[in-house]
């Protein structure tokens, strides 16, 4: 697989010539171990991105590699194995669409697909349950009164699902220790009365 300005040289043609002399190297070699031995033509020139350095599958240059390589096959009168312009794309988007010459109610079909329609369906009632959810949610009582009654006397009371965690000064006596027990029992017995 040579690639032009990478592996292969820079142009087109002097691609597909390296391409072509190391096809029949293989087609050669095969014939000196095994007189007689089937073979294919088979070659996928490609070029190089030179922004990114990175192999372009599907680009223009490979589909015109692609022309030769069955014309070269032709000449030689064996049969290809190659790639015309394939794309490494995985979604449906324009850029598949056009690599599979796919007309526009296909295209649609595609994107309009029983799965991809349920799957856009429960999102949305995932999204409205969660839109309703904010604008009909009230504050539970026990947990407001609980953190005045609390805050009314100097500290802060955090819920943390079924546990609540203080906020104190970080150096705590004994003594203080004791108060904020007493103080968190007084908010507790204070909110479920």
């Amino acid at each position: 697989m040579a690639m032009t300005s990478a592996t292969a040289p820079g142009t087109l043609a002097g691609t597909l010539a390296q391409e072509n002399a190391e096809i029949l190297a293989g087609l050669v070699v095969t014939q000196l171990f095994a007189r007689g031995t089937p073979v294919m033509y088979g070659g996928i020139p490609h070029i190089m991105d030179p922004r990114t350095s990175i192999c372009s599958f599907g680009s223009p240059e490979q589909g015109l590699m692609a022309v030769a390589m069955v014309q070269m096959a032709r000449f030689y009168g064996l049969p290809l194995e190659g790639e015309a312009t394939g794309s490494m794309v995985g979604r449906y988007d324009t850029q598949n669409g056009l690599a599979q010459h796919l007309s526009r109610g296909e295209r649609l079909r595609r994107i309009f697909r029983p799965r991809v329609l349920v799957y856009t369906a429960v999102l949305g009632l995932i999204v409205l349950a969660f839109f309703y959810s904010l604008a009909t949610r009230q504050a539970f009582k026990v947990d407001v009164v609980r953190d005045r009654a609390a805050l009314a006397r100097g500290m802060v009371l955090r819920p943390l699902g079924d546990v609540l965690y203080w906020m104190p000064p970080y150096c705590v006596d004994d003594t203080q220790l004791e108060l904020l027990a007493q103080v968190t029992r007084a908010a507790i017995d204070e909110a479920t009365a």
